[in-house]
């Protein structure tokens, strides 16, 4: 799914984008390293669930919304055409249910760039996932 995103400040328009999320429903990741990719139901050990950015821009913002308490941790990293980006956040053991973001590291993308977020847990079941995704403006 992609939505128009604009950011407005004073009533002017700055700049605008779009906004790419997936929705797994609070399904437990059950491996150590998943990928997670727009348009798929679930996750997977191979980074197959990929999703193609539908025109250039740069990533200013990953997310990953979790079901419940953390119990081990979690690293969310932004993958572009396979290769983990710096765009990369640690959701710590014992982490409430949330949303965990990071705006840091921000990257560039082009055309048909192939996106995906991995997610490597410190156990092998740290939370159910309800949704993810990214900003591109």
């Amino acid at each position: 799914m992609s939505v128009r995103i604009y950011k407005i400040s004073n009533n002017a328009v700055l700049t605008n984008g779009y906004a790419m999320a997936g929705i797994l429903g609070g399904s437990t990741i059950a491996v150590g390293t998943a990928y997670l990719g727009i348009g798929a139901s679930s996750s997977n050990a191979n980074e197959n669930n990929r999703s193609v950015s539908v025109s250039a821009g740069i990533v200013t913002f990953i997310y990953l919304k979790t079901a419940g308490i953390m119990t081990g941790s979690m690293v969310v990293t932004l993958m572009r055409n396979g290769v983990a980006t710096a765009m990369t956040f640690t959701i710590p053991l014992g982490s409430i249910a949330g949303r965990y973001s990071t705006l840091a590291n921000q990257i560039s993308v082009v055309d048909a760039d192939e996106l995906s977020l991995r997610v490597v847990q410190s156990t092998a079941t740290s939370s159910g996932v309800l949704s993810f995704g990214w900003i591109i403006t």
